[in-house]
């Protein structure tokens, strides 16, 4: 079929390639390629990056929540909850067991 397309166009038998237009398909080839591998490599890059800084606001937000407000003493999500459950009471502060008898 393409010989057949090729005599029709060109008048010869036989399909001829210029090396010199092979070699230039071959380096865009390789360019495009070069590019979409960086693009890739660059993303992932991004997303990691965003992944990891969202960890770190998820992981100081827990953090901070879990503390008394008034001493800083760790406490259970449990009483976490409880504390932020009763807003009229607590103010939407966290406090501790023994904070809690004194608020």
């Amino acid at each position: 079929m393409i010989e057949h397309f090729v005599f029709q166009t060109t008048g010869e038998n036989g399909l001829k390639v210029d090396e010199s237009d092979l070699n230039i398909a071959f380096v865009i080839v390789a360019v495009l390629l070069l590019i979409r591998i960086s693009y890739v490599i660059v993303k992932h890059k991004i997303v990691s990056a965003n992944k990891k800084q969202h960890t770190k606001i998820k992981v100081q937000e827990t953090t901070e929540s879990f503390v008394c407000a008034e001493c800083g003493k760790k406490v259970s999500e449990k009483v976490r909850d409880y504390c932020l459950e009763r807003p009229n009471k607590f103010a939407g502060q966290v406090y501790c067991y023994d904070h809690q008898k004194t608020n």
